[in-house]
């Protein structure tokens, strides 16, 4: 949520569609993020780094950008948009009537939008070495041979989604008509492949690549649509003095059906 504050406010004056290129931008570094974490498994697992010592590496790894990053954000200023609403800050009390009474049904939207994406977005996510193990000899499971083999899958799986945030940055517009049909047409997309891979799941396990090549255009429209637009259209429609604390209601929405995703799947899977 603050990072996309911070990108609304200083684009605020920018070109026609500029602001929410901006946003869709600093959005895609998620994909890359998400190619570089399987792309440091499988390098660790093949240079036969012990098991316990790689989990570790991958995930200290994922502090390095913050860590980078930080010197910078303690030093950048305040936007002029920011500082004007600051100075016509009220009772929290008051504060949150006026967004209930202002803003609840747009509020209703940006945050349902993205409680329900984030139930399949993470369930796929959060589960996806165990989508990827369905395709792995059974000897294989759960040794390093076969995760290796995971990471190598989940990482060409991030490489078919990747170009789906650039995607959605060619396709970024500052009007909220032009972000909703894009959400729309991700949202449709992915229910088409979930269905067709639900009803023909058999055929579907029996070949890898039909399999990989679902399940990875799942992710592309996921992240050309919903997966983006959930995380621009709050930041463009709310006012300055909201913006931050609406992204923030809205995100903390998806993070719930992310718990959701977690608890209802692994029966599932």
């Amino acid at each position: 949520p603050l990072s996309a504050a911070i990108v609304a406010e200083a684009t605020a004056e920018a070109a026609a569609g500029g602001q929410s290129r901006a946003l869709a931008t600093v959005f895609s570094m998620q994909g890359l993020g998400n190619c570089a974490a399987p792309l440091l498994a499988w390098a660790l697992l093949a240079a036969g780094v012990p098991l316990d010592l790689a989990w570790r590496l991958v995930l200290c790894a994922g502090a390095l950008p913050f860590v980078a990053t930080m010197p910078l954000r303690l030093r950048l200023s305040d936007s002029l948009e920011y500082a004007a609403a600051k100075k016509r800050l009220r009772p929290a009390a008051e504060w949150a009537s006026e967004i209930w009474r202002a803003h609840r049904a747009a509020l209703a939207g940006t945050a349902g939008s993205w409680f329900l994406f984030d139930i399949v977005f993470y369930g796929n996510g959060l589960f996806q070495a165990d989508f990827v193990q369905l395709l792995r000899p059974a000897d294989e499971v759960g040794t390093r041979d076969g995760l290796v083999a995971t990471a190598r899958v989940s990482l060409l799986i991030s490489l078919l989604g990747l170009p789906g945030y650039w995607a959605a940055v060619a396709l970024a517009r500052d009007d909220m008509r032009s972000q909703r049909n894009v959400q729309a047409l991700g949202f449709g997309a992915c229910a088409l492949i979930y269905a067709v891979m639900a009803r023909w799941f058999a055929q579907v396990r029996a070949s890898p690549p039909l399999f990989v090549l679902l399940y990875g255009s799942s992710f592309f429209f996921s992240n050309c649509g919903p997966n983006t637009t959930t995380f621009i259209l709050p930041a463009c429609y709310f006012p300055a003095k909201h913006r931050a604390v609406c992204h923030g209601l809205s995100a903390a929405a998806g993070k719930l059906g992310a718990l959701v995703a977690a608890l209802v799947f692994r029966p599932c899977v």
